[in-house]
């Protein structure tokens, strides 16, 4: 290599290196690269923790006792389980106990245990376009409804709900397993002056769902063997999380009084498939709903967690004369 060629590298080396020199200088000066950004790291010492964990605790137990007192004025009246009661009858009469004076608005509930709806197979088994009013074709149906498919899946000899025998080998309409287990008891309510009570069932499920997410197909009477606006049906689709759960059945506008009522139910929905048991319910509501036990004790239990920690550090710490958690005292 000649000597002019030697000087050009040795150039263009100095070049290189002061080129990086200045992008080092200028990345500390702004403050970009990771080592360099300026950061906030607190170190909680034994006064701060106590007082975190007694804060969190107190907080806790005190909303616990806001649940208390709020659940202790709803006033619940709970059927026995009456599949049994009726034994099978289709029309059956039970008692009732109301234990104190309800006032509207007054909830009416259906009660069933041991009902998984919360099963992926379940869950997955409808048609959204169907129940939204719109047609599907069989392989559609097959793979959103399987295994509830045909009108015969559903029922023998299934009629419209207007009453029209429907083609057996013809879609379901609404098709799918929520679709045909369906709870389809019925109820009525009488006091003790055997004065019937008014239980109104409009306005019980979403407003967005009516009409929208649910609707009436243009041939509905002739080709549904349930109308999808029926709202204790919009109700029912609405799949529960839990196998024990409640869904509203209608509503009661009127101030009831303490006593046995009487309870008339049309008993068409069959709990011994699954072992399950379904009941009859009345409640008043409060700011946070009906009654919520769980969530009542979960409060006690993390409230009282809190303070037992706090307790703790407070405890550890005088037993050390004040050294607890003193990082320059373990360093001495």
């Amino acid at each position: 290599m000649c000597i002019r060629d030697r000087r050009r590298v040795h150039g263009d080396n100095k070049l290189n290196l002061r080129v990086m020199n200045n992008r080092q200088t200028s990345t500390e000066k702004s403050g970009l690269m990771q080592f360099f950004l300026k950061s906030w790291q607190p170190v909680p010492t034994i006064k701060s923790t106590l007082l975190i964990f007694s804060i969190i605790g107190l907080g806790f137990i005190i909303f616990g006792i806001v649940l208390t007192v709020v659940n202790s004025k709803i006033v619940e009246a709970v059927s026995e389980p009456y599949w049994e009661s009726c034994k099978g009858d289709v029309n059956c009469e039970i008692s009732l106990k109301v234990p104190s004076e309800m006032k509207p608005p007054i909830y009416v509930f259906y009660e069933l245990h041991n009902f998984y709806q919360n099963h992926r197979r379940y869950i997955k088994s409808k048609s959204n376009n169907q129940l939204a009013g719109k047609d599907i074709d069989l392989s559609t149906a097959t793979s959103s409804c399987d295994p509830i498919v045909r009108n015969k899946d559903i029922k023998p000899d299934l009629k419209s709900w207007d009453g029209i025998p429907l083609d057996a080998e013809a879609v379901a309409n609404p098709c799918g397993l929520i679709a045909k287990s369906f709870f389809n008891d019925k109820y009525q309510l009488f006091k003790p002056t055997g004065e019937n009570v008014t239980i109104d069932i409009t306005g019980i499920s979403w407003p967005q769902d009516k009409g929208t997410k649910f609707k009436a197909h243009p041939d509905s009477a002739k080709l549904q063997w349930i109308n999808p606006e029926n709202e204790h049906f919009i109700v029912w689709m609405r799949t529960a999380g839990l196998p024990d759960f409640r869904k509203l059945w209608g509503k009661i506008n009127d101030t009831l009084p303490a006593g046995t009522y009487k309870l008339k139910i049309t008993n068409l929905y069959n709990t011994t498939a699954f072992k399950g048991k379904k009941l009859f319910v009345l409640s008043t509501t409060g700011p946070f709903g009906g009654i919520n036990r769980f969530l009542e004790y979960s409060y006690y239990i993390v409230g009282g967690i809190c303070l037992l920690i706090a307790i703790a550090f407070f405890v550890r710490n005088r037993m050390t004369g004040g050294k607890f958690g003193d990082i320059q005292a373990k360093t001495e």
